[in-house]
């Protein structure tokens, strides 16, 4: 399963009330794949339906490569921290390996 996201790294910190925990992706002019799983965090949304506002006061958790998912969450909003000088030509894809 592929999931289809693009996305532009102009969003400043102040996005969120508090910042990432985890390491800083180090991204560059590379279309190397970058497994997020030590990179990122996870916050549950038990009915799908969490605004973006919402999800700024969530409880996020590391991601970790083998969390398993909860009956109890019907979506999940992932964070994580990109660095980098250049964008690839085509902009990055957020996919599932």
């Amino acid at each position: 399963m592929l999931l289809g996201f693009g996305f532009a790294l102009a969003v400043s910190p102040a996005f969120c009330l508090q910042l990432p925990q985890t390491p800083v992706v180090a991204a560059g002019a590379s279309t190397e794949p970058i497994s997020l799983a030590s990179y990122a965090e996870v916050a549950c949304d038990q009915t799908g339906r969490m605004s973006l506002d919402e999800s700024k006061s969530a409880q996020f958790a590391p991601l970790l490569a083998a969390r398993t998912t909860s009956g109890s969450c019907a979506a999940y909003w992932v964070r994580f921290t990109v660095q980098s000088e250049t964008v690839p030509v085509g902009g990055w894809v957020l996919g599932r390996l």
